[in-house]
């Protein structure tokens, strides 16, 4: 074959496993995500199992739709996350994303820790490292279009 044209995650390791790794490569978004109702959503997400039981504050901000802005409390005992809507308590330390990072982190596109390290979120360092452990390690990958 003299071309070859494929689309492949982004994470795709392809150039590690041929011997000449020097070709034209581009990485191109072709859809996007959106989480609708935010509360829904972090309870019917399938967590990464973690072994100690923890209490994580995530304040979200969404400025399109303001239901979805708010504090939630993600906590974890006998191995389940369960998820609640808090009162917004404005002194109390939390993770703090827009909707987008919410997104981003959840989906697998990119991972609390960088965003964090990137400015994107802020909050304890401890705790957007709790946060990286139960969200799952996979690529975001859609292979079809709709």
């Amino acid at each position: 074959a003299k071309k070859v044209e494929m689309t492949v995650p982004e994470n795709d390791n392809l150039p590690l496993l041929v011997e000449e790794p020097r070709f034209n490569q581009k990485v191109k978004p072709y859809f996007m995500a959106r989480i609708v109702d935010v509360s829904a959503f972090l309870n019917q997400y399938i967590y990464q199992n973690s072994t100690k039981s923890f209490s994580l504050l995530l304040r979200v901000e969404d400025t399109f739709f303001s239901d979805n802005s708010g504090d939630y409390i993600l906590e974890q005992t006998n191995g389940q996350v369960h998820v609640t809507r808090a009162a917004e308590t404005k002194n109390q330390v939390a993770i703090q994303c827009s909707i987008q990072q919410l997104t981003s982190m959840f989906f697998g596109y990119k991972r609390p820790r960088e965003l964090y390290d990137m400015g994107l979120i802020s909050g304890n360092s401890n705790d957007i490292d709790q946060l990286d452990q139960i969200i799952p390690y996979k690529q975001t990958y859609f292979p079809d279009f709709f």
